[in-house]
């Protein structure tokens, strides 16, 4: 086996940019560091242990081939939402062939535009994220995107841990009022999973 970096004190982003340049030995601790985080969040959202391992197994495999062609400022937070991303596809995939199963069964069209493609809907949730106020976009960023913990956030932004608390709550709200009915409640839990 390739010998490790040491990944304590290369940062994530100093190991993808590594990676870029061809380092196998880069994404070796990259992937070592990252798959049993990002298998929890695909079992998570699948409910199938097999399944997440095919999602973990396609996010790492386009990680490597798309390295020299995607500049990644946070590979945290883009190896987390590639799981919840590659999870909710693979969810929406097999919601769809049992759609079709149906209709085969039945004879008849079952409408398949009320729901939603991962894109489509990172493009709302990001519209929404925006038109929160600053402290608010901030906290919530740092706590969904970042995956801080709200003490951290606390700390790092000078507040209370009750105000980031209502922050998060105040923009999950918003995110529940200002997107489509269809997506629901359980939609946005799942999507926002740690």
């Amino acid at each position: 086996m390739a010998a490790k970096l040491n990944h304590i004190s290369v940062s994530d982003e100093r190991l993808y940019q590594l990676m870029q340049g061809g380092s196998d030995k880069a994404y070796y601790e990259l992937f070592e560091k990252y798959w049993e985080p990002l298998y929890s969040i695909a079992v998570k959202l699948t409910t199938n242990r097999e399944l997440a391992k095919d999602v973990v197994q396609d996010v790492f495999l386009a990680f490597w081939k798309n390295r020299k062609s995607k500049d990644i400022e946070n590979v945290a937070a883009y190896l987390h939402r590639a799981a919840k991303f590659g999870s909710l596809n693979l969810i929406r995939d097999e919601k769809s062939q049992l759609h079709q199963e149906v209709e085969e069964i039945h004879g008849f069209e079952v409408e398949t535009d009320q729901h939603l493609d991962a894109e489509e809907l990172q493009k709302q949730i990001d519209a929404v994220v925006q038109s929160l106020p600053t402290k608010c976009r901030q906290v919530f960023e740092l706590s969904r995107y970042e995956h801080l913990t709200n003490a951290e956030i606390a700390e790092q932004l000078d507040l209370s841990k009750r105000t980031v608390e209502t922050h998060i709550s105040n923009a999950l709200k918003q995110l529940r009022n200002q997107l489509p009915q269809h997506f629901g409640t359980i939609g946005l839990l799942t999507y926002f999973l740690n």
